[in-house]
């Protein structure tokens, strides 16, 4: 949970009101200097802003052609780069704790697995491609963490997709696949640039291999695919011989991956929580909807105000702006349907989300040796245009704050959000209808220190709403059958 300190409002209430004013950059860097005069406290967090004013620039490099949606065509699939700050044509970054002068940004393309195919068909037909031509000139990093989660570690499958469920899938052939996908993905995120610009061929970087002390393509590859098949590393690894066989353990990262997919399941029961809003239609008022979606968000300990306001604008403005060609869902489908459409869609809001998180010490080895930027630059790849229009786009987030302490990145600020007068008014009002809901949180979560209690917590919400819409179209099945007699 992230706890702002009264200070921190104060400073963002002023950023606030010189951001309104159209104010320049030397404005905004001027409003953060007063404040961190009064309140020394304040040199704990770092500010990221969009901005369109372009009078200063922050980084070791020109940032703004890289800030707006590109568009890449192989011929079969179109993928687009989003990110949250595709209003604007400028970055400023605040910060008493910079590594470096002029401070480095280090863009990190994230890879779902629509983006992986058109990653694995290039190298495959071996054709120049504009995305890897910008990758090459701005020594932009790939990341298929989004990839592994999606399509590898997911323990979610066989839960809610009906294939997985009936069992009709080939697992082997699945699995060569992958293998066969993350191959080439390493040869092109460390591609030979200076051999692909003389020959426009495509091989491994064999300096890259030495740097980091492997003799072969094929030895560095083997510990890539041990790392992609147990999320960590080999010399990280706990082992523990047992009698017939030997495990690889390693307890951190076990505990972090079950954080990240528990994530997963409070996200999708906040997209059931949206459905049965929707169906329950005017029997709650809008007011009604938001608030109990938001009651759910203090008491599972996160608020995740673009969630909230993207179930606003389903609510309000659905078919004006072609939300439903997203998020639809028919209160006659049956339950096994509406739920693997909720998964489909939860899994696109989720992987997006946790885009956020590469903001933060973005790690890469450069010569065999880790190097940290300053913040990283997180882009989103994803041929999803349904989604990018009715989620990403109405969702232009302005300011960032990064609490270094915790190294933990927070959206405080969201253009689009605070321009909607009507959903803020509907937060205010919550305040005042749930005066002590800070305190039932904080009692809440003083139960469950641990990880894995707060993992069981968006657990469990998630099971509830699977209950609540179980028993909604039960009730709505009885209501039909009653009217046919």
């Amino acid at each position: 949970m992230f706890e702002a300190i009264p200070e921190l409002n104060y400073l963002l209430e002023d950023l606030q009101e010189v951001i309104e004013n159209d104010a320049k950059c030397l404005d905004i860097e001027n409003v953060y200097e007063n404040n961190i005069k009064r309140y020394p406290q304040l040199e704990r967090y770092s500010l990221v802003i969009g901005t369109n004013d372009n009078s200063k620039q922050y980084f070791n490099l020109n940032i703004d052609n890289l800030l707006h949606k590109k568009e890449f065509i192989d011929g079969k699939l179109t993928i687009t780069t989003n990110h949250q700050w595709l209003d604007f044509s400028n970055i400023i970054y605040l910060s008493k704790n910079k590594k470096f002068n002029p401070p480095v940004i280090d863009f990190t393309v994230s890879i779902d697995s629509n983006a992986m195919n058109f990653i694995d068909r290039f190298y495959s037909m071996g054709q120049i491609n504009e995305f890897i031509n910008l990758k090459i000139k701005h020594n932009i990093d790939m990341n298929f963490f989004p990839y592994i989660l999606e399509d590898h570690i997911n323990p979610y499958k066989k839960q809610y997709l009906k294939k997985y469920k009936e069992n009709k899938v080939d697992y082997e052939k699945e699995q060569q696949t992958r293998e066969k996908k993350l191959r080439n993905f390493e040869i092109i995120n460390h591609i030979d640039i200076e051999h692909f610009k003389e020959t426009e061929e495509v091989r491994f970087d064999i300096k890259y291999l030495y740097a980091n002390g492997y003799k072969s393509f094929e030895e560095y590859f083997e510990n890539k695919l041990f790392y992609f098949n147990n999320f960590f590393e080999k010399r990280d690894v706990e082992i523990i011989k047992l009698p017939h066989n030997t495990i690889f353990f390693d307890s951190k990262k076990k505990i972090e991956i079950n954080y990240i997919l528990n994530t997963f399941d409070l996200i999708y029961g906040y997209v059931l929580q949206i459905v049965i809003e929707k169906f329950k239609g005017k029997k709650n008022s809008l007011e009604d909807k938001i608030h109990n979606i938001l009651k759910n968000m203090f008491l599972n300990g996160q608020q995740l105000i673009q969630v909230l306001h993207f179930a606003y604008i389903y609510f309000t403005k659905e078919s004006e702006l072609e939300i439903n060609k997203f998020f639809n869902f028919d209160k006659s489908w049956d339950y096994d349907k509406i739920i693997e459409k909720a998964y489909n869609i939860t899994w696109d809001i989720y992987l997006y989300s946790m885009n956020q998180d590469f903001l933060v010490r973005p790690l890469r080895t450069i010569n065999g040796k880790p190097f940290i930027a300053d913040i990283g630059m997180p882009i989103f790849l994803t041929e999803d245009n349904k989604f990018f229009s009715s989620y990403i786009k109405l969702h232009s987030v302005q300011i960032v704050i990064i609490d270094e302490k915790e190294n933990r990145a927070y959206q405080s600020a969201s253009n689009t959000v605070n321009q909607n007068k009507e959903f803020t008014d509907y937060i205010i009002s919550f305040r005042n209808k749930y005066p002590n809901i800070d305190s039932l949180k904080v009692k809440r979560f003083k139960l469950h220190k641990s990880h894995n209690h707060r993992c069981s917590i968006f657990r469990l919400f998630k099971e509830r709403m699977e209950n609540e819409l179980k028993n909604y179209l039960n009730d709505f099945q009885k209501k039909q059958d009653r009217r046919k007699i």
